[in-house]
């Protein structure tokens, strides 16, 4: 990649969805102010039965939705051409690829965002925002003064290696890192 900076994730903690889309609407007026670029984001949500849901950016990934839309369709195929059982199988199909596409497009891998709700409580919800680091101190500032994005009751950050492949899983693994430093078993 030739740069040397490290990557940076920002992770933001709200107790309800409404306040994540409130500061997701504030950042992207950021972004069309040329304020700050973010590079990918993603909320997730907990509900109070343990429940995930997760919504990305469509920029970050312009393929995610064909990624969604063929699984959901090759699903469907496979539902037809195995069995009789016929438009059940295709609508449970749809649904499975509708959910997994759901759970994996971005750069955030699915079994890093199913981590990421393994770590987080019921009833939350957490903002993910990887940013470029030249726009790291911008958001900082930000954070501060824009009412949509202190409502964050709960915020932790990760510097990850710029060469890192996977910014999500390294920054899980410094959070289990942290964790474990504090609360020794």
């Amino acid at each position: 990649m030739g740069n040397d900076e490290k990557k940076h994730l920002f992770v933001l903690g709200y107790a309800d969805r409404a306040a994540a889309d409130a500061a997701i609407a504030e950042l992207t007026e950021l972004q069309r102010d040329q304020f700050v670029q973010v590079k990918d984001w993603a909320i997730v949500s907990k509900g109070d039965a343990g429940e995930l849901t997760v919504t990305e950016s469509k920029e970050a990934d312009p393929g995610a939705r064909r990624g969604a839309v063929a699984g959901g369709l090759g699903a469907a195929f496979i539902a037809l051409a195995a069995t009789p059982i016929g438009a059940g199988a295709i609508l449970a199909g749809v649904g499975i690829g509708a959910v997994a596409g759901k759970l994996r497009d971005t750069g955030f891998k699915t079994k890093d965002m199913e981590e990421v709700g393994r770590l987080m409580q019921d009833g939350r919800t957490l903002l993910l925002l990887a940013v470029r680091p030249e726009d790291t101190q911008r958001l900082h500032g930000a954070l501060d003064e824009i009412p949509e994005l202190k409502a964050a009751d709960r915020r932790w950050e990760a510097d990850v290696d710029a060469n890192s492949k996977n910014v999500l899983h390294d920054a899980i693994a410094q959070y289990k890192a942290e964790k474990d430093e504090k609360d020794p078993a």
